[in-house]
């Protein structure tokens, strides 16, 4: 029975010296010196994509330029469509070197203070795909010169070919058709409520070429894009002026005196 007892108490003793050392094992994993999780030592840097078009959106054929920050960041990457466009450099400003089109969606990712970060941004493309085409009515559609007289309104001009927005052809009314007026084909005005697709100019009288814009507000982007030019020339206005002298008597066989015209404005021929 002592026997016993003795076995007992050093199966006790022996698992009481134990207990310290089963405990520190079993903390192993919560000690520092022992951290066996794995640690993320990069936090994400706080990153944005702007661009240089109002709403992200731009007129076919313009030039965008797209600014990232933070701007003290570095091996700035710029991707479009996932494809590296530029880089890596230092530089947080990007201007693309291709043409952009509707839906590309450019990405920046850059690198700071041992962090990273990313943003990106997509773009919208102002499309008009086509401004159609304007002719003489009652003439070929390839003539893009008429002659008329000084004063006329006779002429009128018409679309040969509607315009196209994104798809959509514009209508009789729409009102982003804008006709448009010049006295030296540089210089171009806007005429007053002339908003669809056909015209009739006024009396003219002096050489005057007219062109039919297409203009489309896209997220407050307005885009233009125009037909073909036609010059309506004007002839100078034509006046009879006075013919002297006013009259003649002569005798049978007698020659007249040579009749002059005075204070007249003759055209390309004139006939008495």
């Amino acid at each position: 029975m002592p026997h016993i007892v003795k076995k007992t108490y050093l199966l006790f003793y022996i698992a009481l010296c134990l207990s310290p050392i089963i405990f520190i094992f079993s903390d192993l994993e919560s000690f520092p010196l022992y951290d066996t999780k794995p640690s993320n030592l990069s936090a994400t840097v706080t990153t944005t994509l702007s661009s240089s078009a109002t709403g992200d959106t731009f007129c076919t054929g313009d030039a965008v330029t797209f600014t990232a920050t933070p701007e003290d960041g570095k091996n700035y990457k710029f991707y479009i469509n996932g494809i590296l466009n530029e880089g890596a450099s230092n530089n947080n400003i990007f201007q693309p070197t291709v043409r952009l089109f509707d839906g590309d969606k450019i990405t920046v990712t850059l690198e700071k203070g041992g962090d990273t970060g990313s943003a990106s941004l997509t773009v919208i493309e102002n499309i008009i795909d086509e401004p159609g085409r304007i002719f003489f009515n009652g003439q070929s559609i390839t003539l893009e010169e008429l002659t008329v007289c000084f004063g006329s309104n006779s002429v009128k001009l018409e679309s040969h070919s509607s315009a196209t927005i994104r798809g959509t052809v514009l209508t009789n009314a729409d009102t982003r058709y804008q006709w448009m007026s010049s006295n030296d084909k540089k210089n171009w005005t806007a005429i007053i409520n002339a908003n669809q697709r056909n015209y009739n100019p006024p009396r003219l009288t002096t050489t005057t070429y007219f062109r039919r814009d297409v203009v489309n507000d896209l997220n407050g982007v307005v885009c233009r894009s125009q037909s073909n030019i036609l010059t309506l020339e004007v002839e100078v206005e034509l006046k009879g002026g006075t013919v002297s002298p006013v009259s003649q008597t002569l005798c049978k066989g007698e020659q007249s005196q040579e009749l002059k015209v005075q204070g007249g404005i003759t055209g390309r021929t004139v006939t008495y």
